[in-house]
């Protein structure tokens, strides 16, 4: 049973506010805006006429690779969902300091960082360029627009003053805008108006004026309170979402999480919940990510996996995806967990927006050291 100081915590606007004094959730009340500009900004996103040129058609890229790190790289592994299985050539999400060994001049290289000054991601770009690829960034500023200015190519700009995590229109739609004006994407116009669409709606749904008994994102985020959330997507379909969450929990809610992917999990996964059950039973909640377009077969697995799962967990629950088409779905979905994670910081009592063990690491690998 959900306990009431906790639904009568998230219902208390001036809790929230003390426990989120950098604006949080005012960035979320903003998605639907950042959608919309980044959607304007999206529509310039093209290569310089020659390597336009080259890329386009069927005789252009045989690969694409987005390379970045954290909230600067989840916008690659939402287009891999969404594109996957329509795009003529792979999509590859390089979190790395190195390139994957094909990268050369037939790959499109798209390095994104919001900051600009990401160490792994400069690395892979300087592989990059030394391989000659086409390159393209995207970027707040920092290095890596300076780099690739230096070696004369395109850089997509985005505003500064965000948390990357927060910033994943202006990282995604100027790649997906790149794609399609390459050809490589269909013409991609219905579906971020459906997108907008979709956050302003769920927007409203999720905000903390309307109260949890009503409210999907802080019902789920007290089920959440005190537990560990182990988050289930499926392979090619909601798989990044699963991702997705799980770093907006780790990050927002300074709470342990964790994901997999069905159908992967019933190879190995699942036989693994009996040995700790006497834990597990106590501190985990599952979270199954669903949509339209996984299909009977999976429907079926997904119900038979939470039927085998169930009773050594504490609670299970499946949310479903919002909208008519795939990018809209994708980022209902998004948009639910980023609620969620901001609404179980309230409960654990801190602040979603600063991160400090990534800044203190990102401190003492420059070389100083973190302050006391």
């Amino acid at each position: 049973m959900k306990a009431e100081p906790n639904a009568a915590v998230l219902d208390d606007p001036g809790r929230i506010a003390r426990q989120d004094p950098s604006g949080m959730f005012s960035l979320l009340a903003r998605w639907p805006q950042q959608w919309q500009e980044a959607a304007e900004r999206a529509k310039d996103a093209r290569l310089p006429e020659e390597s336009q040129a080259r890329g386009s058609g069927t005789g252009g890229f045989r690969h694409v690779v987005v390379s970045g790190m954290g909230g600067s790289a989840i916008g690659g592994d939402l287009l891999r969902s969404y594109l996957g299985d329509s795009l003529s050539v792979p999509l590859v999400v390089n979190r790395s300091y190195a390139c994957p060994a094909f990268v050369g001049p037939d790959t499109l290289f798209v390095a994104v960082s919001y900051s600009g000054n990401t160490e792994e991601t400069l690395s892979s770009l300087a592989e990059a360029l030394r391989r000659g690829a086409e390159v393209a960034g995207v970027a707040g500023g920092g290095r890596l627009q300076k780099e690739c200015q230096r070696a004369g190519k395109v850089v997509f700009p985005v505003p500064g003053g965000l948390p990357p995590r927060q910033a994943l229109g202006y990282l995604l739609l100027p790649v997906l805008g790149l794609l399609e004006s390459l050809g490589l994407a269909a013409d991609q116009s219905s579906a971020i108006e459906e997108t907008g669409e979709i956050l302003a709606e769920l927007v409203d749904a999720y905000g903390p004026d309307v109260p949890a008994a009503e409210n999907p994102a802080k019902d789920l985020a007290i089920s959440l309170h005190g537990k560990v959330p182990v988050i289930y997507g499926v392979e090619g379909r909601t798989d990044a979402v699963a991702v997705r969450w799980r770093g907006q929990i780790h990050e927002n809610s300074k709470n342990w999480a964790t994901s997999n992917v069905l159908p992967e999990l019933d190879h190995n996964e699942v036989t693994g919940w009996r040995s700790l059950s006497a834990v597990t039973r106590e501190a985990v909640w599952l979270i199954f990510l669903e949509d339209v377009e996984d299909g009977e077969r999976m429907a079926r697995r997904r119900e038979l996996t939470r039927g085998l799962i169930s009773p050594f967990v504490s609670g299970a629950v499946t949310v479903q995806s919002r909208g008519r088409g795939r990018l809209a779905r994708l980022l209902s979905l998004v948009l639910l967990g980023d609620f969620v994670s901001c609404y179980l910081a309230v409960l654990n009592r801190v602040d979603p927006f600063p991160v400090p063990l990534i800044e203190d690491l990102k401190t003492a690998l420059a070389g100083q050291s973190p302050p006391e």
